[in-house]
């Protein structure tokens, strides 16, 4: 009986415990106009708007374990929602961005979805739209959780596995395209030592489309981009491209290193050089972007070509000199070495002396011989 009396009292602590957790104060909260149409029920429409200033408060951290993001497809839930806590508050007009609520409409499912939009005003007085997102909420009972609708969005889309890659698409599918880039993942894996996994591939028009298919309605880096370029993706099994093509080699090469290689370790010149080895840079083939560095150095024969590595300069087009360079010593490395010599390369880290560093190990080229040593590779 005494038993059976702890366990109560147990439980009991617990629910008060998860109650004080759902209503305590948060970071942030919604701005909620008085047109919006809420859900007719107010201790429905009080708990919706309570649960969603917790995620909107939420950090990157705090994300990965909260309670409000749903834990049904975790990681593309946490690719459009992590860290929503973590917009940026002001820039250097000082004015902030403050989350409005937007729209909430019910679902045939009776989910709801959820409209939010990050609204700053500058100093003159002018609304400046930071980003807009719509993303999903099911009542869990005390309180709701939150997830991307992706799925949702894609549901009339046709799917195919080819290889590892499950293919998304709305009306069809290059099949030797679709085979190369399998094969091609497939190889990545050998290439970081690791096994087979699934990968989503989502087929879009463009990167407008493929933020939107995930939930990112508006962003304002990405305003006016439809290039061909770009996507979204959650860094664990799903890509959103935005090329129109059955294959993105250059970003799933930066795909697989956002997966395997730890944030604080990746080094991003190294990074830039061998995706642009497999897919191009801004659709400039490796080729042609090594053929135009050596174009520019014989029409300057006394340029520096540290001076020219480090201050990072347009080459060709949007092509800049560091990639250029990035990719003569992947592909030397990579011919000498082996793939092995390029992931030490890879883990270098992000700033230019680490880079050095872990070159002059693997191939004894450094910031003072980088003009000689350079110029024999080319």
């Amino acid at each position: 009986m005494k038993k059976l009396l702890l366990f109560i009292l147990f439980v009991a602590s617990i629910k008060f415990s998860f109650a004080q957790s759902t209503d305590q104060k948060t970071a942030f909260e919604v701005s909620i106009n008085s047109n919006i149409q809420l859900p007719a029920d107010s201790l429905i429409a009080k708990k919706l708007i309570r649960s969603i200033n917790h995620l909107i408060s939420l950090t990157d951290s705090e994300s990965i374990t909260s309670i409000y993001i749903d834990s049904s497809d975790k990681a593309v839930n946490l690719g459009l929602l992590s860290g929503m806590g973590s917009v940026p508050a002001s820039d250097t007009d000082n004015f902030y961005y403050k989350p409005y609520l937007t729209n909430v409409y019910q679902l045939p499912s009776k989910d709801y979805a959820i409209q939010i939009a990050y609204i700053g005003v500058s100093p003159h007085k002018t609304p400046l739209l930071y980003y807009v997102t719509t993303f999903i909420a099911k009542d869990k009972g005390n309180y709701f959780t939150f997830s991307a609708p992706l799925a949702r969005n894609t549901i009339n889309w046709h799917k195919e596995k080819i290889g590892m890659i499950n293919f998304y698409y709305k009306l069809s599918l290059d099949q030797a395209k679709a085979k190369s880039f399998a094969d091609y993942t497939a190889d990545l894996c050998k290439k970081f030592g690791q096994p087979l996994f699934t990968l989503n591939y989502y087929k879009c028009e463009n990167e407008q489309e493929a933020n939107q298919l995930y939930g990112l309605d508006y962003y304002v880096g990405a305003n006016g981009d439809n290039g061909g370029e770009g996507g979204n993706n959650d860094g664990v099994s799903t890509f959103l491209s935005g090329t129109n093509s059955e294959e993105y080699r250059h970003d799933m090469f930066h795909f697989f290193c956002g997966k395997f290689i730890k944030a604080d370790e990746r080094c991003r010149i190294t990074e830039e050089g061998s995706a642009s080895i497999y897919g191009g840079d801004w659709s400039v083939p490796a080729d042609t972007i090594v053929y135009q560095l050596k174009k520019y150095i014989a029409a300057n024969p006394t340029a520096n070509l540290y001076d020219l590595f480090h201050t990072n300069d347009r080459l060709y087009k949007l092509v800049r000199f560091q990639v250029a360079f990035s990719i003569v010593i992947n592909k030397y490395v990579e011919q000498k070495q082996g793939f092995s010599g390029v992931l030490k390369l890879l883990h270098a880290g992000a700033e230019e002396d680490n880079y050095f560093k872990a070159l002059n190990n693997v191939t004894g080229i450094n910031k003072d011989n980088f003009n000689v040593e350079c110029r024999k590779l080319l």
